[in-house]
């Protein structure tokens, strides 16, 4: 079963009932969304969630924009709560998935912003390149194996 929501309808008790999990964010400031960051601050911390699978996905204004920086936020709370963190699929993803749509090739920056901070993390367009969307889908192949692996 997979759940996916937004950190306003997704509780701890979802996570705590989870597998594994994988955690998005817009890269903001080369962190972490606040209400990403707040939602997993508020995650109980002497739950047990040793035997739980977790991973990250962000998507960035830029490819230097801060990326890795978030991925490894990400990575970082969950080893807090004991999750055995997983990475990306290869060495060119080694954190977890990152998408860029700002920065050409992969985004349009000639199209007109009024706020470039909500282009960071709004995909205007409505589509991420198929590059990251591969890399995405190869973090969500290797979360399931792993997971697979840890409750066999």
């Amino acid at each position: 079963q997979l759940l996916f929501g937004h950190t306003d309808n997704i509780t701890f008790s979802d996570v705590l009932n989870a597998d594994a999990v994988i955690v998005g964010s817009p890269v903001y400031n080369a962190n972490t969304h606040p209400y990403v960051q707040q939602w997993m601050n508020n995650f109980q911390i002497q739950a047990d969630l040793s035997r739980k699978v977790g991973a990250a996905f962000v998507t960035a204004g830029g490819l230097h924009a801060g990326a890795d920086s978030a991925l490894m936020s990400i990575l970082r709370s969950l080893m807090i709560f004991q999750m055995v963190a997983v990475g990306g699929a290869s060495w060119d993803s080694p954190f977890g998935a990152a998408a860029t749509v700002y920065e050409e090739p992969f985004g349009d920056q000639n199209v007109a912003r009024p706020d470039f901070a909500r282009a960071c993390y709004e995909n205007v367009h409505g589509t991420i390149h198929p590059h990251f969307l591969h890399k995405a889908y190869q973090l969500g192949a290797r979360v399931a194996n792993v997971t697979f692996a840890l409750h066999m």
